[in-house]
């Protein structure tokens, strides 16, 4: 409940409000949270109906790959590596991201459990990526944010 509250509450007051720029009084954005909060709810519920057949401690580790590789790149290099640009930090949690769930969707437990086909088809060898995607995540932040800094600034002619 508290995870639906909080996606409820970042929809209706930073996509909203603060991203799409609708103007809204209290009593809407109370709706819109609501809104969202059913919406969430019923995506939720979906994918625990879609999943049902998968051990809950082999999805939370699916979870926590998702999102290291989507965030751990783009926090320990703009703590740490003064070059870190915006849009390395945007590619890089794209990438882990979508490579991240790439990889699980092409695991050979999805394939066992999700689509009920078998294993050994399946295009990667093992259901864990973050391994793979962290380190991907760390490489693509570094390339883009290379690639995308500002140029110095010219020392002034006399």
């Amino acid at each position: 409940s508290g995870l639906i509250m909080a996606a409820s509450g970042a929809v209706a007051h930073d996509l909203m409000t603060n991203y799409l720029r609708i103007p809204m009084d209290e009593f809407q954005k109370v709706r819109a949270a609501k809104i969202a909060a059913l919406c969430v709810g019923v995506v939720a519920m979906g994918l625990g109906i879609a999943f049902s057949r998968m051990n809950v401690n082999f999805l939370v580790g699916w979870a926590f790959n998702i999102a290291a590789s989507a965030n751990l790149p783009a926090l320990v290099m703009l703590l740490f590596w003064k070059r870190t640009t915006k849009e390395g930090i945007t590619a890089a949690i794209l990438v882990g991201m979508i490579s991240s769930l790439a990889w699980i969707l092409s695991s050979a437990q999805a394939f066992k459990d999700v689509y009920g086909l078998d294993p050994a088809s399946a295009l990667v060898p093992f259901s864990q990526p973050a391994i793979v995607t962290i380190p991907l995540g760390f490489a693509v932040l570094v390339v883009v944010s290379l690639m995308t800094r500002p140029p110095a600034p010219k020392p002034a002619a006399s």
